[in-house]
């Protein structure tokens, strides 16, 4: 996070960082996805950055956690 191009200034935030969890299986949230947003949830890593969210991209499709949509573009091939 610390070598991201995230400006340093000051509030308000208007940056927000997201992790994309690429896998193989059905396009619902297992507890490894879990534990990735509970990383984000509670830290913005001593950056000016909201917490992100986190995005899952298997080959039926995307999800997105923290809003609950999702589709079947993009995909994993």
């Amino acid at each position: 996070m610390q070598r991201l191009p995230i400006p340093d200034r000051p509030a308000p935030l208007d940056h927000s960082v997201m992790t994309v969890v690429a896998r193989r299986g059905l396009c619902v949230f297992e507890p490894n996805e879990g534990h990735w947003m509970s990383a984000w949830r509670y830290s913005n890593h001593f950056t000016n950055a909201f917490d992100g969210t986190v995005m899952l991209v298997t080959e039926h499709g995307w999800s997105d956690f923290s809003t609950d949509t999702g589709g079947t573009t993009p995909s994993l091939s």
